[in-house]
């Protein structure tokens, strides 16, 4: 995975908890250095392996992409997300 240091041997974990039994039903492991882009794919794994159409989803600010907020929404899923904060203008 490419860092602020080069090139180094890592990974990133995406998880899906069950609220109610508080388990994890799905997981991804890449070696994209963020998690952009990837709510829409672990809302439909998570869906699939829960059994279910709609449900509610929470997720951090890396996750924070219109066009997967979008798909998220278009598919049944609810989602909320954190912003990514905003840096104010220089002049």
């Amino acid at each position: 995975m490419k860092t602020k240091d080069g090139v180094e041997v890592c990974y990133n974990v995406q998880t899906a908890v069950d609220s109610k039994h508080k388990l994890i039903a799905e997981f991804e492991v890449t070696n994209r250095v963020n998690d952009y882009n990837r709510l829409r794919p672990m809302a439909a794994k998570a869906a699939d392996a829960l059994g279910t159409a709609g449900f509610a989803a929470v997720a951090d600010a890396g996750y924070d992409s219109a066009r997967d907020g979008f798909e998220v929404h278009v598919a049944g899923t609810d989602s909320t997300r954190a912003s990514r904060p905003t840096r104010p203008a220089t002049i």
